[in-house]
Parts: structure tokens; sequence; C-alpha cells
């Protein structure tokens, strides 16, 4: 078994093309997901997150986003502290994926890969690459967010300049680029390592 992290910025694409790995049979755990839905519903998360940010954190029994992105992005250690405390809870959860799992293959989507130092638990990091105006767009228009909150988030994750040389794979979506080639040459490759 192989463990494949699915890794970029913020708007480059991750889940579209986790989305194309599924449908083609392979496992993809999201790390993202994964991490809304321990905040949702874990009670020591709950507890942990309102007695460190507050109880507007939640808003009728739900993660309230909107605060905790103003609480996260605006403050660096208050971004470490939520990190700390959900990052090994998610990994855990992506060790029971794949104890369950019986493929050759198995993808886990996650923005900040190299910003947690998690890269050494995959065989192989995949970098989504995407320029960032087209980025930014995605996001504004996904997540209905200003120009300045956008450029927030994306400070707070290592740049593609930095990540490349990090990484041996790429994948470009940048709405011109064929994807699915690049997809199936990817997993034809990661046959060989």
């Amino acid at each position: 078994m192989k463990k494949i992290g699915i890794t970029g910025g913020i708007g480059s694409g991750k889940s579209f093309i986790s989305e194309i790995i599924k449908a083609m049979g392979y496992p993809v755990f999201n790390s993202d997901m994964e991490a809304k839905d321990i905040m949702n519903n874990n009670v020591d998360t709950i507890k942990f997150i309102i007695n460190n940010f507050g109880s507007s954190s939640y808003h009728n029994g739900s993660i309230n986003k909107a605060y905790l992105a103003k609480q996260f992005f605006n403050n660096p250690e208050k971004l470490k502290i939520i990190n700390n405390h959900i990052h090994p809870k998610v990994r855990d959860q992506f060790d029971d994926f794949c104890n369950v799992s019986n493929s050759d293959l198995i993808f886990n989507e996650s923005a900040i890969i190299f910003e947690t130092g998690i890269q050494e638990r995959f065989d192989a990091v995949v970098l989504i690459l995407s320029p960032k105006e087209l980025r930014i767009k995605r996001i504004m228009d996904r997540d209905d967010v200003s120009l300045e909150d956008v450029t927030k988030r994306m400070d707070n994750q290592l740049s593609d300049e930095q990540k490349l040389p990090l990484t041996k794979f790429h994948i470009n979506n940048d709405n011109e680029s064929p994807l699915l080639i690049q997809i199936h040459d990817f997993i034809e490759e990661l046959s060989s390592i």
C-alpha cells in the first residue's frame, strides 16, 4: 500500500482533482472535511475551541466558520493552537482510513502537508498548481470573501515556489492543461516508485 499526499495552495483545485481520482476507484481521505467534522462533533474539541476562542466559535450548534477564520488568519499564534489540537486527530483518522482499505494506492488531500511537516508520512506527494489570480477568483467566488481575506489565507500557506522543489509530482490545474491525462500519467508513474 502506497500513501499519496495531494496538496496545493487554497483554490488550486485539490478537491476537484481528488474527486477525479476517487471516480477512478481510488480511496481519497479529505483532511479538511475530517477536521471540520472533528470541530463540529468531537466533544473534547468543541470544549477546547470554546475555551480558547470563545462561545462565538459556534452558532446554532455548528462551527462559526467566518468568526474562526478571522481569529485564525489574523493571528498566527491562534492558528498554531488550533492546528496543534486538530491535526493529530486528523492523522489518527487517516491511519484508521488506511487500516480498513485494501487499495494499493491511498490518497490524502491536505492543503498543509509541508506546513505541518507530515510529508514523510507519504510515499509521494503531488502538488496541484494553479495561477495565483485564478486561485483568488475561485476562492472569492466559492467562499464569498474579500480579496483581503483571500490574501490572509494564502499568506498562511507556503507558496507554490516553495513547494515545487519538495515535490516530484505536479498537476497543472490552470483551466487549460488536460487534467485527465496528467492524473493518469501521475498514477501510472506512482507504480514505479
